[in-house]
Protein backbone atom coordinates (compact mmCIF):
# COMPACT_ATOMS: atom_id res chain seq x y z
CA UNK A 1 0.00 0.00 0.00
CA UNK A 2 3.15 2.20 -0.36
CA UNK A 3 2.46 3.61 -3.80
CA UNK A 4 -0.62 3.28 -6.33
CA UNK A 5 -0.27 2.49 -9.99
CA UNK A 6 -1.30 3.27 -13.61
CA UNK A 7 -1.93 0.69 -15.57
CA UNK A 8 -2.82 -1.13 -19.08
CA UNK A 9 -5.17 -3.68 -19.47
CA UNK A 10 -6.09 -6.28 -22.60
CA UNK A 11 -9.23 -8.33 -22.03
CA UNK A 12 -10.01 -11.55 -24.60
CA UNK A 13 -13.03 -14.19 -24.46
CA UNK A 14 -10.83 -17.38 -24.16
CA UNK A 15 -7.45 -18.02 -22.19
CA UNK A 16 -6.03 -19.38 -24.79
CA UNK A 17 -6.62 -15.77 -26.63
CA UNK A 18 -5.45 -14.28 -23.53
CA UNK A 19 -1.62 -16.43 -23.54
CA UNK A 20 -1.25 -16.25 -26.75
CA UNK A 21 -1.01 -12.19 -26.91
CA UNK A 22 0.87 -12.48 -23.74
CA UNK A 23 3.42 -14.09 -25.82
CA UNK A 24 3.22 -11.81 -28.25
CA UNK A 25 4.36 -8.76 -25.73
CA UNK A 26 6.88 -11.14 -24.11
CA UNK A 27 8.08 -11.66 -27.98
CA UNK A 28 8.62 -7.85 -28.60
CA UNK A 29 4.90 -6.39 -29.60
CA UNK A 30 3.80 -3.44 -28.05
CA UNK A 31 1.37 -3.90 -25.77
CA UNK A 32 -0.74 -0.59 -25.76
CA UNK A 33 -0.92 -1.56 -29.63
CA UNK A 34 -2.03 -5.30 -29.28
CA UNK A 35 -4.75 -3.49 -26.64
CA UNK A 36 -6.01 -1.53 -29.34
CA UNK A 37 -6.38 -3.90 -31.70
CA UNK A 38 -7.11 -6.84 -29.55
CA UNK A 39 -8.79 -5.89 -26.66
CA UNK A 40 -12.93 -6.79 -26.15
CA UNK A 41 -13.19 -3.84 -23.74
CA UNK A 42 -12.89 -1.19 -26.42
CA UNK A 43 -13.68 1.74 -23.73
CA UNK A 44 -9.87 0.79 -22.26
CA UNK A 45 -8.77 -0.60 -25.91
CA UNK A 46 -9.23 2.62 -27.83
CA UNK A 47 -6.97 4.31 -25.05
CA UNK A 48 -4.41 1.62 -25.67
CA UNK A 49 -5.50 -0.07 -22.29
CA UNK A 50 -5.15 2.40 -20.35
CA UNK A 51 -7.56 2.29 -17.16
CA UNK A 52 -7.11 5.69 -16.03
CA UNK A 53 -5.71 7.32 -13.53
CA UNK A 54 -3.29 5.79 -10.49
CA UNK A 55 -4.79 3.12 -8.09
CA UNK A 56 -4.72 2.32 -4.48
CA UNK A 57 -4.55 -1.39 -3.99
CA UNK A 58 -8.17 -1.28 -1.71
CA UNK A 59 -9.69 0.70 -4.82
CA UNK A 60 -8.41 -2.47 -7.38
CA UNK A 61 -10.85 -5.42 -7.72
CA UNK A 62 -9.21 -7.74 -5.61
CA UNK A 63 -8.33 -10.09 -8.29
CA UNK A 64 -6.69 -7.89 -10.09
CA UNK A 65 -4.95 -6.01 -7.28
CA UNK A 66 -3.23 -9.26 -5.93
CA UNK A 67 -1.06 -10.44 -8.97
CA UNK A 68 -0.78 -6.57 -10.24
CA UNK A 69 0.84 -5.20 -6.63
CA UNK A 70 3.77 -7.74 -6.69
CA UNK A 71 4.70 -6.06 -10.16
CA UNK A 72 7.31 -3.69 -10.45
CA UNK A 73 6.78 -0.92 -13.52
CA UNK A 74 6.65 -2.60 -17.27
CA UNK A 75 5.77 -5.97 -15.65
CA UNK A 76 2.73 -8.16 -17.14
CA UNK A 77 0.30 -10.29 -15.05
CA UNK A 78 -0.84 -14.06 -16.43
CA UNK A 79 -4.14 -14.61 -17.31
CA UNK A 80 -6.75 -13.39 -14.74
CA UNK A 81 -10.36 -15.08 -14.77
CA UNK A 82 -13.16 -12.06 -15.08
CA UNK A 83 -16.46 -11.48 -15.94
CA UNK A 84 -17.36 -9.05 -18.54
CA UNK A 85 -20.84 -8.32 -19.90
CA UNK A 86 -21.90 -11.78 -17.96
CA UNK A 87 -19.88 -14.28 -19.28
CA UNK A 88 -16.31 -15.10 -18.55
CA UNK A 89 -13.71 -13.92 -20.05
CA UNK A 90 -9.37 -13.36 -19.31
CA UNK A 91 -7.27 -10.05 -19.09
CA UNK A 92 -3.89 -9.47 -18.68
CA UNK A 93 -2.04 -6.04 -17.08
CA UNK A 94 0.97 -3.98 -17.44
CA UNK A 95 2.14 -1.57 -14.80
CA UNK A 96 2.70 1.55 -16.79
CA UNK A 97 3.78 4.22 -13.52
CA UNK A 98 3.72 3.77 -10.16
CA UNK A 99 3.44 6.86 -7.88
CA UNK A 100 4.58 6.59 -3.66
CA UNK A 101 1.68 7.08 -1.20
CA UNK A 102 1.84 8.40 2.31
CA UNK A 103 1.64 6.11 5.34
CA UNK A 104 -1.19 8.75 6.09
CA UNK A 105 -3.02 7.64 2.87
CA UNK A 106 -3.07 4.24 3.58
CA UNK A 107 -3.06 4.26 7.48
CA UNK A 108 -7.20 3.98 7.42
CA UNK A 109 -7.19 1.16 4.96
CA UNK A 110 -4.42 -1.09 7.06
CA UNK A 111 -6.60 -0.11 10.08
CA UNK A 112 -9.83 -1.22 8.94
CA UNK A 113 -8.30 -4.76 7.17
CA UNK A 114 -6.59 -5.39 10.73
CA UNK A 115 -9.90 -5.23 12.55
CA UNK A 116 -11.46 -7.47 9.66
CA UNK A 117 -8.95 -9.93 10.44
CA UNK A 118 -9.33 -9.88 14.00
CA UNK A 119 -13.27 -9.50 13.61
CA UNK A 120 -12.92 -12.88 11.28
CA UNK A 121 -10.67 -14.68 13.84
CA UNK A 122 -13.65 -13.87 16.87
CA UNK A 123 -16.42 -14.95 14.67
CA UNK A 124 -14.46 -18.10 13.97
CA UNK A 125 -14.14 -18.99 17.70
CA UNK A 126 -17.49 -18.37 18.07
CA UNK A 127 -19.02 -20.23 15.81
CA UNK A 128 -17.10 -23.03 16.54
CA UNK A 129 -18.15 -23.37 20.04
CA UNK A 130 -21.96 -22.86 18.68
CA UNK A 131 -21.05 -26.08 16.25
CA UNK A 132 -19.86 -28.28 19.60
CA UNK A 133 -22.66 -27.27 21.42
CA UNK A 134 -25.52 -28.05 18.96
CA UNK A 135 -23.56 -30.76 16.57
CA UNK A 136 -24.92 -30.16 13.15
CA UNK A 137 -25.30 -33.06 11.14
CA UNK A 138 -26.12 -33.04 7.80
CA UNK A 139 -28.30 -35.41 6.06
CA UNK A 140 -26.19 -36.98 3.39
CA UNK A 141 -28.97 -38.88 1.57
CA UNK A 142 -31.14 -35.20 1.33
CA UNK A 143 -28.04 -33.70 -0.09
CA UNK A 144 -28.03 -36.04 -2.83
CA UNK A 145 -32.16 -35.35 -3.37
CA UNK A 146 -30.87 -31.63 -4.38
CA UNK A 147 -28.46 -32.10 -6.11
CA UNK A 148 -30.64 -34.76 -8.62
CA UNK A 149 -33.70 -32.99 -8.26
CA UNK A 150 -31.81 -29.73 -9.43
CA UNK A 151 -30.17 -31.30 -11.96
CA UNK A 152 -33.82 -32.45 -13.34
CA UNK A 153 -35.33 -30.23 -16.61
CA UNK A 154 -38.48 -31.78 -15.28
CA UNK A 155 -38.95 -30.54 -12.01
CA UNK A 156 -38.57 -26.74 -10.42
CA UNK A 157 -37.34 -27.75 -7.30
CA UNK A 158 -38.19 -24.30 -5.17
CA UNK A 159 -41.96 -25.25 -6.41
CA UNK A 160 -41.46 -28.98 -5.48
CA UNK A 161 -40.41 -28.85 -1.90
CA UNK A 162 -43.08 -27.08 -1.25
CA UNK A 163 -45.53 -30.01 -1.79
CA UNK A 164 -43.17 -32.71 -0.39
CA UNK A 165 -43.53 -33.89 3.06
CA UNK A 166 -41.19 -31.83 5.40
CA UNK A 167 -37.80 -33.13 4.70
CA UNK A 168 -34.83 -32.75 7.57
CA UNK A 169 -31.77 -31.44 5.50
CA UNK A 170 -29.51 -30.83 8.98
CA UNK A 171 -30.44 -32.25 12.26
CA UNK A 172 -29.27 -30.34 15.75
CA UNK A 173 -29.63 -30.94 19.02
CA UNK A 174 -31.83 -29.13 20.06
CA UNK A 175 -33.58 -27.60 16.91
CA UNK A 176 -33.39 -28.78 12.80
CA UNK A 177 -32.95 -27.45 9.41
CA UNK A 178 -35.57 -28.53 6.60
CA UNK A 179 -35.26 -28.23 3.04
CA UNK A 180 -37.96 -25.80 2.77
CA UNK A 181 -35.70 -23.28 5.19
CA UNK A 182 -32.65 -23.97 3.39
CA UNK A 183 -34.61 -22.93 -0.36
CA UNK A 184 -35.84 -19.80 1.12
CA UNK A 185 -32.77 -18.76 2.19
CA UNK A 186 -31.73 -19.60 -1.56
CA UNK A 187 -33.89 -17.65 -2.74
CA UNK A 188 -33.26 -14.75 -0.56
CA UNK A 189 -30.01 -14.78 -1.90
CA UNK A 190 -30.68 -15.24 -5.37
CA UNK A 191 -28.63 -18.77 -5.13
CA UNK A 192 -30.06 -20.30 -8.80
CA UNK A 193 -30.39 -24.28 -9.54
CA UNK A 194 -27.44 -24.49 -11.31
CA UNK A 195 -25.49 -23.72 -7.84
CA UNK A 196 -27.31 -26.52 -6.06
CA UNK A 197 -26.80 -29.11 -9.12
CA UNK A 198 -22.71 -28.38 -7.63
CA UNK A 199 -22.61 -30.26 -5.14
CA UNK A 200 -19.47 -28.73 -4.39
CA UNK A 201 -21.10 -25.73 -3.97
CA UNK A 202 -23.87 -27.17 -2.52
CA UNK A 203 -21.90 -28.49 0.46
CA UNK A 204 -20.26 -24.78 0.72
CA UNK A 205 -23.82 -22.93 0.92
CA UNK A 206 -25.01 -25.77 3.53
CA UNK A 207 -22.07 -25.87 5.93
CA UNK A 208 -20.85 -22.55 5.49
CA UNK A 209 -23.82 -20.22 5.31
CA UNK A 210 -27.18 -21.50 6.47
CA UNK A 211 -26.02 -23.52 9.36
CA UNK A 212 -23.80 -20.80 10.70
CA UNK A 213 -26.62 -18.29 9.80
CA UNK A 214 -29.32 -20.78 12.03
CA UNK A 215 -26.51 -21.29 15.14
CA UNK A 216 -26.12 -17.23 15.36
CA UNK A 217 -30.17 -16.93 15.29
CA UNK A 218 -30.57 -19.93 18.40
CA UNK A 219 -28.12 -17.72 20.26
CA UNK A 220 -29.91 -14.29 19.53
CA UNK A 221 -32.77 -15.76 20.52
CA UNK A 222 -31.36 -17.53 23.63
CA UNK A 223 -29.97 -14.16 24.65
CA UNK A 224 -33.67 -12.44 23.96
CA UNK A 225 -31.67 -10.25 21.27
CA UNK A 226 -34.88 -10.11 19.37
CA UNK A 227 -36.63 -8.84 22.27
CA UNK A 228 -34.44 -5.53 22.68
CA UNK A 229 -36.55 -3.09 22.20
CA UNK A 230 -33.58 -0.61 20.26
CA UNK A 231 -33.29 -3.63 17.74
CA UNK A 232 -37.18 -4.20 17.09
CA UNK A 233 -37.32 -0.45 16.14
CA UNK A 234 -34.60 -0.40 13.88
CA UNK A 235 -35.75 -3.62 12.46
CA UNK A 236 -39.32 -2.21 11.77
CA UNK A 237 -37.53 1.08 10.18
CA UNK A 238 -35.80 -1.16 8.03
CA UNK A 239 -38.88 -3.39 6.84
CA UNK A 240 -40.61 -0.13 6.33
CA UNK A 241 -37.76 1.28 4.15
CA UNK A 242 -37.46 -2.04 2.27
CA UNK A 243 -41.41 -1.81 1.61
CA UNK A 244 -41.07 0.91 0.21
CA UNK A 245 -38.19 0.55 -2.17
CA UNK A 246 -40.26 -2.66 -3.20
CA UNK A 247 -43.30 -0.72 -3.77
CA UNK A 248 -41.54 2.17 -5.90
CA UNK A 249 -39.48 -0.80 -7.84
CA UNK A 250 -42.66 -2.49 -9.02
CA UNK A 251 -44.34 0.58 -9.37
CA UNK A 252 -42.53 3.10 -10.81
CA UNK A 253 -39.20 2.24 -11.79
CA UNK A 254 -40.09 -1.07 -13.58
CA UNK A 255 -42.09 1.24 -16.14
CA UNK A 256 -38.84 3.41 -16.68
CA UNK A 257 -36.71 3.05 -19.62
CA UNK A 258 -34.33 5.60 -21.86
CA UNK A 259 -33.77 5.14 -25.17
CA UNK A 260 -30.67 6.16 -27.15
CA UNK A 261 -32.52 8.86 -28.50
CA UNK A 262 -33.19 10.25 -25.36
CA UNK A 263 -29.52 9.59 -23.87
CA UNK A 264 -28.22 11.51 -26.85
CA UNK A 265 -30.02 14.26 -25.92
CA UNK A 266 -29.51 14.68 -22.54
CA UNK A 267 -25.69 14.42 -23.38
CA UNK A 268 -25.79 16.97 -25.71
CA UNK A 269 -27.78 18.92 -23.50
CA UNK A 270 -25.68 18.52 -20.21
CA UNK A 271 -22.49 18.61 -21.45
CA UNK A 272 -20.70 19.52 -18.11
CA UNK A 273 -21.87 16.16 -16.50
CA UNK A 274 -19.53 14.41 -19.42
CA UNK A 275 -16.10 16.12 -19.10
CA UNK A 276 -12.87 14.62 -17.91
CA UNK A 277 -11.18 15.77 -14.35
CA UNK A 278 -9.49 19.41 -14.65
CA UNK A 279 -5.95 18.22 -14.68
CA UNK A 280 -2.71 20.10 -14.41
CA UNK A 281 0.22 19.17 -16.20
CA UNK A 282 3.22 20.88 -13.96
CA UNK A 283 6.86 20.42 -13.09
CA UNK A 284 8.03 20.61 -9.98
CA UNK A 285 11.48 20.79 -7.94
CA UNK A 286 10.97 19.71 -4.26
CA UNK A 287 14.14 20.49 -2.64
CA UNK A 288 14.93 19.91 1.51
CA UNK A 289 16.05 23.53 2.15
CA UNK A 290 14.71 27.04 1.33
CA UNK A 291 17.95 28.65 0.20
CA UNK A 292 18.39 25.56 -2.30
CA UNK A 293 15.06 26.56 -3.58
CA UNK A 294 15.13 30.59 -3.64
CA UNK A 295 18.86 29.63 -6.14
CA UNK A 296 16.83 27.09 -8.02
CA UNK A 297 14.10 29.31 -8.28
CA UNK A 298 16.42 32.53 -10.20
CA UNK A 299 17.57 29.79 -11.72
CA UNK A 300 14.38 29.27 -13.88
CA UNK A 301 13.35 32.69 -13.80
CA UNK A 302 16.99 33.67 -15.98
CA UNK A 303 15.89 30.90 -17.89
CA UNK A 304 16.85 27.74 -16.79
CA UNK A 305 14.55 24.71 -17.92
CA UNK A 306 12.54 23.04 -14.59
CA UNK A 307 12.53 19.80 -16.77
CA UNK A 308 16.39 19.65 -16.34
CA UNK A 309 16.73 21.09 -12.60
CA UNK A 310 14.21 18.59 -11.40
CA UNK A 311 16.09 16.08 -12.78
CA UNK A 312 18.89 16.57 -10.95
CA UNK A 313 17.49 17.98 -7.98
CA UNK A 314 14.18 16.79 -6.84
CA UNK A 315 13.33 14.83 -3.72
CA UNK A 316 9.82 13.80 -4.70
CA UNK A 317 9.93 9.77 -4.84
CA UNK A 318 9.33 8.34 -8.19
CA UNK A 319 9.17 11.88 -9.75
CA UNK A 320 12.83 12.30 -11.00
CA UNK A 321 12.50 9.79 -13.66
CA UNK A 322 9.90 11.57 -15.32
CA UNK A 323 11.87 14.66 -14.91
CA UNK A 324 9.56 16.16 -12.27
CA UNK A 325 6.44 16.18 -13.86
CA UNK A 326 3.50 15.87 -12.03
CA UNK A 327 -0.14 15.34 -12.98
CA UNK A 328 -2.46 17.10 -10.71
CA UNK A 329 -6.13 16.49 -10.82
CA UNK A 330 -9.13 15.28 -8.36
CA UNK A 331 -7.50 11.71 -8.65
CA UNK A 332 -4.28 12.52 -7.55
CA UNK A 333 -5.22 15.00 -4.93
CA UNK A 334 -3.99 13.01 -1.38
CA UNK A 335 -0.71 12.72 -3.00
CA UNK A 336 -0.20 16.10 -3.68
CA UNK A 337 -2.41 18.03 -1.13
CA UNK A 338 0.53 20.40 -0.56
CA UNK A 339 0.35 21.75 -4.06
CA UNK A 340 -3.21 20.84 -5.53
CA UNK A 341 -4.82 24.17 -4.82
CA UNK A 342 -1.99 26.34 -6.14
CA UNK A 343 -1.44 23.93 -8.87
CA UNK A 344 -5.22 24.14 -9.62
CA UNK A 345 -5.17 27.68 -9.64
CA UNK A 346 -2.36 29.21 -11.10
CA UNK A 347 -1.38 30.91 -14.38
CA UNK A 348 -0.21 28.21 -17.26
CA UNK A 349 3.65 29.21 -17.34
CA UNK A 350 3.86 30.99 -13.94
CA UNK A 351 7.04 29.71 -11.99
CA UNK A 352 5.73 29.47 -7.87
CA UNK A 353 7.67 29.03 -5.30
CA UNK A 354 9.44 28.34 -3.41
CA UNK A 355 7.36 27.49 -0.45
CA UNK A 356 7.11 25.22 2.30
CA UNK A 357 5.57 21.98 2.33
CA UNK A 358 5.62 18.77 4.20
CA UNK A 359 8.71 17.29 2.96
CA UNK A 360 10.43 20.47 2.12
CA UNK A 361 10.25 23.67 -0.20
CA UNK A 362 8.38 23.39 -3.23
CA UNK A 363 8.72 25.22 -6.88
CA UNK A 364 6.86 24.14 -9.74
CA UNK A 365 5.67 25.70 -13.61
CA UNK A 366 2.51 25.02 -14.83
CA UNK A 367 2.93 23.71 -18.10
CA UNK A 368 -0.48 23.00 -19.64
CA UNK A 369 -4.48 22.37 -18.11
CA UNK A 370 -6.82 20.21 -19.42
CA UNK A 371 -10.55 19.28 -19.64
CA UNK A 372 -12.32 17.72 -22.21
CA UNK A 373 -15.58 16.71 -23.72
CA UNK A 374 -15.71 12.69 -23.52
CA UNK A 375 -16.83 10.90 -26.92
CA UNK A 376 -20.48 9.63 -27.09
CA UNK A 377 -19.52 5.98 -26.93
CA UNK A 378 -21.10 3.05 -24.53
CA UNK A 379 -19.72 4.29 -21.70
CA UNK A 380 -20.92 7.86 -21.98
CA UNK A 381 -24.43 6.62 -23.26
CA UNK A 382 -24.82 4.24 -20.63
CA UNK A 383 -24.01 7.15 -18.25
CA UNK A 384 -26.41 9.41 -19.76
CA UNK A 385 -29.22 6.64 -19.33
CA UNK A 386 -29.03 6.60 -15.74
CA UNK A 387 -29.72 10.27 -15.47
CA UNK A 388 -32.51 10.04 -17.84
CA UNK A 389 -33.75 7.12 -15.96
CA UNK A 390 -32.99 8.59 -12.43
CA UNK A 391 -35.26 12.12 -13.36
CA UNK A 392 -37.57 10.27 -15.07
CA UNK A 393 -38.00 7.80 -11.74
CA UNK A 394 -38.03 11.66 -9.11
CA UNK A 395 -40.79 12.23 -11.31
CA UNK A 396 -42.49 9.17 -11.89
CA UNK A 397 -42.63 8.65 -7.80
CA UNK A 398 -43.93 12.40 -7.31
CA UNK A 399 -47.04 11.37 -9.57
CA UNK A 400 -46.94 7.95 -7.84
CA UNK A 401 -47.23 9.57 -4.27
CA UNK A 402 -50.03 12.14 -5.42
CA UNK A 403 -52.58 9.04 -7.07
CA UNK A 404 -51.98 7.81 -3.74
CA UNK A 405 -52.85 11.05 -1.52
CA UNK A 406 -55.79 10.97 -3.77
CA UNK A 407 -56.69 7.44 -3.65
CA UNK A 408 -56.47 7.65 0.70
CA UNK A 409 -57.77 10.98 0.73
CA UNK A 410 -54.70 12.46 2.86
CA UNK A 411 -55.19 15.47 4.72
CA UNK A 412 -52.59 17.32 7.06
CA UNK A 413 -53.29 19.06 10.52
CA UNK A 414 -51.56 22.00 9.72
CA UNK A 415 -52.65 23.49 12.94
CA UNK A 416 -51.48 20.25 14.83
CA UNK A 417 -48.67 20.21 12.81
CA UNK A 418 -47.25 23.80 13.69
CA UNK A 419 -47.60 22.85 17.31
CA UNK A 420 -45.34 19.57 17.19
CA UNK A 421 -42.47 21.83 15.54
Amino acid sequence: RNRALRYNGIMLETKQEAENVLKEVHSGRDFMSLAKGRSVHRESGEQGGDVGGYHLKDNVYPAIAEPLFKLKVGEITEPIRMTFKGKPHYAIFQVSDEMPVKRSTAGSKVQEEVFGIKRAERYMIVLDSLRTLHHPVINSDFVDWLVSTAESENNDLFVQSKNEIPKILCQLKTSSISIEKFLETARQMHIGLNEIADRDRLEYLITDIVIPAHLFEIEARTLNLHENTAFRSKVSMKRDDMLLNVLREKFVDSKISASDLEAKNFYDANPIKFMTPLKTEIVEILVETEELAQHLFLEISNGAKPDSIAKIHTIREGAAHHDGRLSISIFTKAYYQDIFDAAQTTEIGEIVGPFKVSSGYSIFQVLERMQELKPFNASSKKRAKAYVKIDKSKRGYVSYVRKLREKHGVEIFQDVFEKTL
